[in-house]
């Protein structure tokens, strides 16, 4: 009886229409209201339908519906246009999106903050993907999802909350500031990542942490235990490495396992023992030679920092080979011009003791 009386009652709080989808799909259930974030209907499955989605809104709401037209129209191109590869014509509307919707909640935010974070993974944007991403999981956590979602894989793991392509692990030879601002989000969770994201570009996990709570242990724990990996501390830094070997062995072939590859790479060749930094080669080495097709900018990673290893090392031949390796896996790789900055570096710094010699001589 009290379901009846519900079912009446937003019955009477509709109003008649008709939402036209893009593609050509009606949807007939009553419109309950006209939001910046979408078509909310009722019927037996309720939901707020995106602006992405909707091509037009008839009937009594029509004109409310009109006001979106033009963020409607955006979103949709957006879509399609990442959708089908074009990404350089799809992220100036996305960017121009998210300015809109960021910190606002529902399927059309959701659908603008993981189009832009997809749009700049795709061209390694890496610290910028960061903001992006964030937006998105305050959003799936929030309860939030995209009506007729396709059951392809989207840019965030569904247990974790992690975007897949996004690791802490950076290509920089100075501090990344990442352009978030975790104070204006009141979900812990959100708001720790956040932290740790930022921590990871900047100091390479400084200092110990608080025990993580059970709630966060899938996702910031594991975070957590990448950023400290690479501590200066090297307590803190061989903690972090026995839980993530620990993890390893679980995680075969997945994300997970190159994430902790790449981790644990890193943090060996921070050691001054040849067989640790041998170590932490292998480990890198796996990216490229496993996970080239599904992890693409870690692939990368591993190579260039393989290379420069190489280098250090005095095997030029060695860097090299590497080098032409990542060359013909991606042109385009941010490891290239990282590893051509710290080569330059190095015959900078050895210029002014040759130039001595010579004088001296």
């Amino acid at each position: 009886m009290m379901a009846l009386v519900a079912a009446a009652s937003v019955l009477a709080t509709s109003a008649l229409g008709q939402v036209s989808l893009r593609g050509g799909a009606i949807i007939d259930d009553p419109i309950v209201t006209v939001t910046d974030q979408g078509v909310e209907v009722a019927g037996q499955a309720p939901r707020v339908i995106g602006w992405d989605r909707v091509r037009a809104v008839n009937g009594a709401l029509a004109e409310e519906a009109a006001a979106f037209q033009t963020v409607a129209d955006k979103a949709w191109r957006a879509r399609t246009r990442l959708s089908r590869g074009d990404v350089a014509l799809a992220l100036p509307l996305y960017e121009e999106l998210f300015d809109a919707y960021q910190g606002t909640t529902g399927p059309t935010a959701l659908a603008i903050a993981e189009g832009l974070l997809q749009c700049r993974l795709t061209m390694y944007a890496q610290a910028a993907a960061v903001e992006p991403w964030l937006e998105a999981l305050r959003n799936r956590r929030a309860g939030v999802t995209i009506p007729d979602e396709h059951s392809s894989v989207g840019p965030l793991d569904e247990e974790t909350g992690l975007a897949i392509q996004l690791p802490p692990i950076w290509l920089h030879d100075d501090p990344i500031v990442i352009s978030v601002n975790p104070a204006t989000n009141d979900d812990p969770v959100v708001v720790r990542l956040a932290q740790l994201y930022q921590r990871s570009a900047s100091d390479g996990g400084v200092g110990a942490v608080e025990q993580e709570d059970s709630e966060a242990a899938s996702a910031v724990g594991f975070v957590n235990a990448i950023v400290e990996s690479s501590s200066v501390d090297e307590v803190i830094r061989d903690g972090a490495r026995r839980r993530l070997r620990a993890a390893l062995a679980r995680q075969e072939g997945t994300w997970r396992e190159a994430w902790i590859r790449a981790a644990l790479g890193q943090s060996y060749l921070l050691e001054p023992d040849v067989d640790d930094r041998r170590q932490g080669m292998i480990h890198l080495l796996h990216l490229p030679a496993r996970f080239a097709d599904s992890q693409p900018f870690l692939a990368g990673v591993g190579l260039a920092i393989v290379a420069d290893e190489l280098r250090k090392q005095g095997d030029a031949a060695g860097a090299e080979r590497l080098i032409r390796d990542l060359s013909d896996q991606d042109a385009l790789h941010p490891g290239l011009p990282w590893l051509e900055r710290r080569q330059n570096e190095r015959l900078n710094a050895t210029a002014p003791d040759v130039l001595a010699h010579k004088e001296h001589l």
